[in-house]
């Protein structure tokens, strides 16, 4: 008796995908498979499998094949064999899509083989967002299955350059008008492909701030303007009213201050745009000092805990802590709806079906400084067309957190993204994060300050504060920073004189790597603060205090303040008085003078009182010598 084995090949699944259990064909077949995936000039993704069958037994051989998608219908299905076309027919149940072919061959036999194409598009996995294209390969389902397995992507060269392309293929070429990329079966076993084309992507923002003053003074607050990192440069069109100053914090955040008089609310309205790229291009300088800061224990991160502290030991790597979370931790979807209370890591650990975004990133911030790997959080904005496969979790508009650590070779931080990674169904956002992700503020010295854009809100108000849209490049306007003197007009030679350079960033733009030098002419100028400056965000100012002194204590007349910064020279004139010579000469001189003046006055009436007796007495004695009358 002859008998005959149905075999269902559930090769493919799209993000996460709800396995059910299949028959295993590895011990009746051997399987091969030659897949392409080819993009058109017009953002169509054809996708075709050239998949063999070789019968390992006698009497057993395949009669039908399925393959199973999640989110997303296939179109222009097209199945052949041997004998010609094919049936193919899709079932379509929650969202997941199944297309079902049956064999019109019988191959029977050992060693025998059974050869057939399915093919199909796949609007889903190609998408343009803003200024970039973004392909996706789902992995692997069952690839215990698959005996060989080559996969071929190509796309137009008018895409663009890769931004990344994760995982690394195997190799990669240009042949007619595209660029071909070639991989494994083991580079999909577990994760697919996920590449983007384009040199960066382009969000522009809207946002608002509402800060309120409860108190019967005056007062300053400061909000978080999103920053720019080692992947992202932001350019501000408009910041209304205009904040009194920018600062920068120790995680690199830009902190807006503004003086609200008593009992002030104050709306605030942002308007900008940011590019992101997929490899840094802005270098952060880091000295170990700072990294040590980034291995303590604070809030949500329960780094001493002796759970935490032995699995991070244990653990001690970066990719293999990230595997650890998306295996241990099961997204729960009911909770992000709700805006949950966030958990922190060892939370997370005792509830691991209830992760929500904050939980998968505090886990990894966790385990990653007890393994003595420098590590933060970020919040911010990450765009999603289906927040079921990409969930945004955080309460205020919408947002989303991921975290980062610091590699002590490259130098630099790294973003990844766990949660993503969980929902997705195993598209890796370890080696390499998409371009989708917008930084708000940066987690890494405090838990959880400073808010993110779209938490500074009226409270009991429900209005949306963070509106974000693809943009298109634009030229920004070159503003070269500024120096201002606030210095007196005139200073005197015998005492010093204290004033400050102040710094102005007056563009939207922030400007790195600023160093101020000064001199001086005819006085000395000795600096009392920095004079260099790493990073000036936009509008903002930095204040150098300075001491003067004039270079000869009676020196009288102009003088110079010249300030170089970079390639600008500034000048600024005063004038220089000498106490001494404006005074205290003048002063010994009508001393002196009037002294003179007294001398000879008494000199003079010394002698005519001198002359004036002399001559009496001449006049005495002729009165003698006269004869009697």
């Amino acid at each position: 008796m002859r008998f005959f084995l149905k075999i269902l090949f559930l090769l493919f699944t799209f993000y996460f995908l709800l396995f059910t259990k299949p028959v295993h064909a590895s011990q009746e077949f051997f399987t091969a498979y030659d897949v392409s995936y080819e993009a058109d000039l017009n953002g169509r993704l054809h996708v075709a499998q050239n998949i063999s069958l070789t019968n390992k037994l006698t009497d057993i051989y395949a009669t039908s094949y399925s393959l199973k998608l999640e989110r997303g219908i296939p179109e222009n299905v097209k199945a052949e064999d041997g004998l010609g076309p094919m049936k193919a027919t899709l079932e379509t149940k929650d969202e997941e899509t199944t297309i079902k072919i049956d064999f019109n061959e019988k191959v029977v036999g050992k060693d025998k083989i059974l050869k057939f194409t399915l093919s199909y598009d796949a609007p889903e996995l190609l998408k343009q967002t803003g200024q970039v294209w973004e392909l996706m390969v789902p992995k692997l389902a069952n690839p215990e299955d698959i005996d060989e397995y080559s996969l071929k992507v190509s796309v137009p060269l008018s895409f663009g350059n890769p931004a990344y392309i994760s995982p690394n293929p195997l190799d990669q070429k240009i042949e007619s008008e595209k660029q071909v990329f070639f991989f494994n079966k083991n580079q999909l076993f577990s994760s697919g492909v996920i590449a983007a084309f384009g040199q960066f992507q382009i969000f522009d923002f809207s946002l608002k701030y509402h800060l309120e003053n409860p108190e019967n003074g005056q007062v300053r607050q400061r909000i978080a303007l999103p920053p720019d990192t080692a992947y992202q440069k932001v350019s501000y069109w408009e910041i209304a009213p205009m904040p009194e100053n920018v600062e920068t914090d120790s995680d690199g955040n830009w902190l807006a201050i503004f003086k609200l008089r008593p009992k002030e609310e104050l709306e605030i309205q942002v308007e900008g745009q940011v590019k992101i790229f997929a490899n840094p291009t802005l270098k952060i300088e880091e000295t170990l000092s700072n990294l040590e800061s980034f291995l303590e224990e604070k809030n949500y991160w329960e780094v001493n805990d002796p759970e935490i502290s032995d699995l991070g030991k244990r653990l001690k790597t970066p990719k293999v802590i990230h595997e650890y979370v998306v295996k241990t931790l099961d997204y729960d979807f009911s909770r992000a709806r709700i805006g949950a209370k966030r958990f922190g890591a060892k939370l997370a650990l005792v509830n691991p079906e209830r992760a929500i975004c904050t939980e998968y990133t505090d886990l990894f911030i966790a385990l990653a400084r007890a393994a003595g790997i420098p590590a933060r959080e970020i919040n911010g904005f990450a765009y999603t067309t289906n927040p079921l496969l990409r969930p945004l979790s955080l309460a205020q508009d919408v947002l989303h957190s991921w975290p980062e650590y610091f590699d002590k070779e490259k130098k630099t931080w790294i973003q990844i993204d766990p949660t993503w990674q969980d929902t997705t169904g195993g598209i890796n956002y370890f080696d390499k994060l998409d371009l989708d992700h917008f930084v708000f503020v940066i987690h890494g010295l405090e838990s959880d300050s400073p808010p993110p854009a779209g938490a500074y809100k009226k409270q009991g108000s429900s209005q949306k504060d963070v509106n974000i849209s693809f943009g298109k490049p634009k030229e920004v306007s070159i503003i070269s920073p500024k120096i201002e003197f606030l210095v007196p007009e005139k200073i005197y030679a015998e005492k010093p004189t204290f004033g400050a350079i102040v710094l102005k960033n007056e563009g939207g733009e922030a400007i790195y790597d600023l160093h101020v030098d000064f001199s001086g002419t005819n006085i000395n100028i000795l600096s009392q603060g920095e004079t260099s400056f790493e990073t000036v965000p936009p509008f903002s100012k930095r204040e150098i205090p300075i001491k003067i002194n004039a270079t000869n204590l009676f020196y009288q007349g102009p003088g110079k303040i010249t300030a170089l910064l970079n390639d600008q020279k500034i000048e600024y004139n005063l004038q220089v008085k000498s106490l001494v010579l404006s005074f205290v000469l003048p002063a010994l001189g009508g001393l002196l003078g009037a002294t003179t003046l007294a001398f000879i006055t008494r000199k003079i009436r010394s002698l005519y009182l001198q002359r004036q007796k002399r001559s009496d007495s001449l006049y005495r004695q002729g009165d003698k010598s006269a004869p009697p009358s």
